[in-house]
């Protein structure tokens, strides 16, 4: 519904309701056990002390400017020297409506959706997808505006169109669709990103996205290519000149004059350029660039910039690619998406309500739904603040007529899609509220120091716990009163992206505490604190407990690290199984004694109020840990999601229909030290949890890779594929490289320190254990999965009930590949092939091209071998077989008998020893050509005779020389690499009796294999 905006919003949320409803993260399960629409009785919690928020409130809010409602609006515009506006809705409906009035309606200008004829060539019905719209400088005179739209649908590409339109003076407005007068044409699709406006040059400038869906970044690598029109600003003349041409090109547009380049772009490198505005007493045009995996950006453009997309993504590494013309840009001012996620381009202020704002650029972000003011001087951004919160998802900005600044709300299904102002905050002067800034005052505990839980919070555990540098977590849910966790199975043809949901009340609390040590004898570090907050925003809070573990103090906004002394019993970072044996008070080989104290400390980062949004996105989903994969564990008696749904405090509610689709074994995480869990699982739990809340669609990394554990690994985009982030010298690296631990760079990642290390936050140490059995879950895989498949239907028992056919399919795919063919040949030396059907695979196999046919022959009965040649085979055997010139092709383009290792025919093999097609008639007679392959030493070309020189440093040159002349002499060895070598430099050189052309080369062929080859050879023209 939201694709043709163009916003990432479109591509991350299928349903605009979901982003206020739904907290979401995981994958979708159906409820294994019965569960009753009424909950059992429980405690209320009702001692929750956890409101406001610590920090002084911002010093705006929004009130509303206009009480009017839209749907699915996209652009707002004054219209010129009035107090009319007109609002775009993204379905093709333009309305107008008259702000000088008390209380406005809206009246219906157009609905292009309805009236536009559809394009030339479509079949079928055809949409339109408003994006944007602008109103001509001279529109007083010649009452002229442009609109960009979309067309999609009626079996034709999308495609972007940029139109001008006659508007009359007339009440009510309505727009005059068959004025219509194509301005631009260019491909549609993903990200468009379409704002136009006229700069004070009386130019109309266009903002044009990458035209792609978020994954892979950039696939048409238009974004350092200025011969398209893709990934930029244009710049055109929209005034009547001579001819028809519908626009023409500045003279002093930078890329005139560049060969190949188009003449409109003015600036490019841009992902999706949402929403630009000129400054009207500078001319300054700034943009806001909406980024992939971790950034957001704003920027003053440049005529002729370069903003660096896909090579960069603001400050951040992308792509390696050649760039564009001119030098990479930084931004002007770069969000990283713990504070944005999708940012909406704004306005320099110049109006006289808020004085603290003028001259600042105010911009805001979509998602989050966070505003800021930007201070800047005529070369940089000097400083930028939030200065609001709230509802107001911005997709638009606008200067009403005395410059005050207008916010278009896009809406959600909580909140109508209207008009905002900024308005003061009456709180900002009232500083911070009474946030507690003790654990002890949060009333989630009747005891803070012996970490027990207050009335009605409740205790759970997950399956697979994040690596902390060894420290382990206990977790708390609390929700007030009687509220509940809701969790909801979403249909997957509507939400690709994440599969389970989870919606908890406003004031609902989750709480993670840290320790080390010995579940007896903690050392509690941190206590994370995830609040929904009265808006239904997830706030995040971190508290450090003292050294004598009684209470927790509130870290301050900025967050802080700390080194902290590692008792010997709590050295468990070195490997889990001392963790659990320290966890159990069993000593292990590994646990310290008394007499080797550890000094060891551990670096542990305390959490700012904005990096915990890192991991905790809109994305992800901000309750990353409670989710039902990592809840539900069928094997133990009584695990976290049974009592939790016994207790009331959660509920499961299927939602319309269940998504399935994923195999049994993926139902839920495991715990990745578990050795009785799949190897598989315990792996995909580990990325999962670990790396997972940064490596998926739409999440913090700016790699095109997808480890969430309800992916199948062929869709992780991880398998034989190249690293994005540089290979760390590996030669031939793959992100997985299957079979082959040491070329995979997710292992490298994880296993080294320093720069590049995986996973970068949360820890600051290697896991042990990950690293192992990371290692051990790629060194197993199979090199190609539908090898895997295959051999496990061939090998499968009888009684599995693996029919034959599928049997025998298997085997035609094992033989249709080298690679199939080598572990066939390992399964049938280990045993593992049924012997019943190792013969008939062996006669199958011998039918196959050689390099197949002998890694099977090996198994062959005796009546199944080859009689080939051999050594000092008698001549006439081949002679008087008749050979087929078309099989002897074949045999010779297969390299059997090594000919094309060495000689060239008709396009096909090198060229060391004579093209074989150049041989004189004499020699290409059966009996002649049979001598040379059996005996290439008795006549040998004087051209292609051996050659052994001797150099002065002692190295001896074996090869036919190639050249010769008064400086060096040049040999090609059998290899066919070159050999040069000076003159003066030569201390010996003799010609050699012996051919390079090795003997005996018919000997492992059969007679009739040799007779083919003949008979292709002699019938050459």
């Amino acid at each position: 519904m939201l694709q043709a905006i163009n916003h990432p919003w479109a591509t991350r949320r299928a349903l605009a309701f979901v982003g206020s409803v739904l907290a979401f993260g995981g994958s979708m399960l159906a409820a294994a056990e019965p569960e009753s629409s009424l909950p059992a009785p429980r405690v209320a919690w009702t001692t929750s002390r956890l409101v406001g928020s610590p920090e002084p409130p911002l010093p705006y809010v929004f009130e509303s400017a206009y009480p009017l409602e839209f749907t699915g609006p996209v652009s707002l515009n004054r219209v010129p020297h009035s107090e009319h506006y007109v609002v775009c809705e993204q379905l093709g409906r333009i309305y107008a409506f008259d702000g000088a009035q008390t209380h406005p309606t809206k009246q219906l200008c157009v609905d292009l959706d309805e009236s536009r004829p559809p394009t030339a060539g479509a079949t079928a019905e055809q949409r339109i997808q408003l994006l944007s719209l602008t109103f001509d400088p001279d529109f007083e005179s010649n009452r002229w505006l442009y609109v960009c739209y979309i067309t999609q649908g009626g079996g034709v590409e999308a495609q972007t169109h940029i139109s001008r339109f006659v508007l009359p003076d007339r009440q009510p407005l309505q727009l005059d669709v068959a004025s219509e007068r194509a301005i631009l044409k260019c491909g549609g699709g993903g990200h468009n990103g379409c704002t136009l406006a006229f700069g004070n040059d009386g130019y109309l400038y266009i903002s044009i996205g990458d035209l792609e869906v978020p994954n892979p970044p950039d696939p048409r690598d238009t974004g350092q290519d200025i011969s398209d029109l893709y990934a930029s600003i244009l710049r055109i003349d929209v005034r009547p000149g001579d001819g028809d041409q519908p626009y023409g090109i500045p003279a002093d547009n930078p890329f005139v004059d560049v060969a190949g380049a188009r003449a409109e772009v003015y600036a490019y490198g841009l992902r999706n350029p949402f929403r630009m505005s000129f400054d009207r007493p500078t001319g300054d045009l700034w943009v806001g660039d909406v980024g992939w995996e971790a950034w957001e950006m704003v920027y003053r453009v440049r005529p002729g910039g370069n903003y660096g997309w896909a090579i960069k993504e603001g400050p951040g590494n992308v792509k390696n690619q050649t760039p564009g013309p001119t030098p990479i840009l930084p931004p002007d001012i770069a969000l990283n998406h713990a504070e944005a996620a999708s940012v909406t381009g704004g306005m320099v202020y110049r109006g006289q309500r808020y004085p603290d704002l003028a001259g600042n650029y105010v911009f805001g972000d979509w998602i989050t739904r966070k505003f800021w003011a930007a201070s800047f001087d005529a070369e940089r951004v000097l400083d930028y603040r939030e200065i609001a919160m709230g509802a107001v998802k911005p997709i638009c900005f606008e200067v009403d007529s005395a410059g005050e600044l207008l916010i278009l709300d896009y809406g959600d299904a909580n909140q109508p899609a209207s008009i905002y102002r900024l308005a003061p905050n009456p709180l900002a002067s009232a500083g911070g509220s009474e946030f507690p800034r003790l654990l002890s005052e949060s009333g989630l505990f009747a005891d803070t120091a012996k970490h027990l839980p207050a009335a009605g919070v409740f205790t759970y555990t997950i399956n697979a716990p994040m690596w902390a540098d060894g420290a382990r977590a206990e977790y708390l849910l609390a929700i007030p009163g009687e509220g509940q966790a809701a969790f909801y199975e979403t249909p997957q043809k509507l939400f690709a992206w994440f599969k389970s949901s989870v919606l908890l009340p406003v004031g609902s609390v989750l709480a993670k505490t840290y320790s080390l040590g010995t579940q007896r004898d903690p050392q509690r570090l941190e206590t994370q604190i995830a609040l929904k907050d009265a808006q239904g925003d997830w706030q995040y809070y971190t508290y450090r407990w003292n050294a004598a573990g009684t209470d927790a103090q509130l870290v301050g906004a900025a967050g802080e690290m700390a080194t902290v002394p590692i008792a010997a019993a709590a050295d468990a970072w070195r490997d889990h199984s001392a963790e659990v044996a320290l966890a159990t008070e069993t000593p292990t080989t590994e646990s310290p004694t008394a007499e080797s104290p550890t000094t060891e400390t551990l670096l542990w980062q305390f959490g700012s109020r904005t990096s915990c949004r890192i991991c905790h996105t809109p994305w992800t989903g901000e309750t990353i840990a409670f989710i039902e994969p990592q809840l539900r564990n069928p094997q133990a008696a009584g695990d976290s999601w049974r009592s939790l749904l016994a207790s009331g405090v959660v509920r499961h509610e299927p939602l319309r229909e269940s998504a399935g689709g994923h195999p049994a074994e993926c139902s839920n995480l495991v715990d990745p030290a578990d050795a009785e869990q799949p190897l598989d699982q315990r792996a995909r739990s580990y990325l999962h949890t670990n790396c997972g809340h940064c490596h998926l669609n739409g999440g913090n990394s700016s790699t095109t890779l997808d480890i969430s554990f309800s992916k199948l690994l062929a869709d992780t985009r991880t398998v034989d594929q190249r690293p994005m982030r540089g290979d760390l010298g590996i030669v031939d690296a793959k992100i997985i490289a299957p079979g082959v631990p040491a070329q995979s760079i997710l292992l490298a990642r994880l296993a080294k320190s320093g720069a590049g290390r995986m996973p970068h936050i949360g820890a600051h140490r290697t896991d042990p254990l990950g690293t192992r059995l990371i290692k051990q879950w790629i060194a197993q895989m199979p090199i190609d999965s539908g090898i895997r498949t295959a051999m496990d239907e061939l090998c499968a028992p009888r009684q599995a009930n693996v029919s034959d056919q599928r049997r025998q399919r298997a085997v035609e795919q094992l033989l249709g590949s080298y690679a199939g063919a080598v572990e066939l040949s390992a399964a049938i030396a280990e045993g593992r092939v049924p012997q019943s059907a190792v013969r008939p695979i062996v006669a199958l196999a011998l039918e196959r091209p050689a390099a197949i046919r002998d890694l099977l022959e090996p198994y062959a009965a005796a009546d199944q071998r080859l009689p080939r040649l051999g050594p000092n085979f008698d001549p006439q055997l081949v002679l008087q077989t008749q050979g087929d010139p078309q099989r002897g092709r074949t045999w010779f383009e297969q390299g059997l008998g090594t000919c094309s290792s060495c000689h060239r025919l008709q396009g096909v093999g090198r060229e060391l020893g004579p093209d074989l097609a150049q041989l004189s008639p004499p020699r290409r007679t059966r009996q002649m050509l049979l001598q040379s392959l059996r005996q290439p030493s008795l006549e040998i070309d004087a051209a292609y005779r051996t050659r052994s020189i001797l150099d002065e440093a002692g190295q001896v040159h074996v090869g036919r020389q190639v050249r010769r002349d008064d400086q060096q002499v040049v040999l090609v060895d059998a290899q066919g690499e070159q050999h040069i070598i000076a003159r003066e430099t030569i201390e010996a050189e003799q010609v050699l009796p012996n051919s390079m052309m090795p003997e005996n080369l018919l000997d492992p062929l059969t007679a009739q294999q040799a007779a083919d080859l003949l008979a292709y050879l002699s019938s050459l023209p």
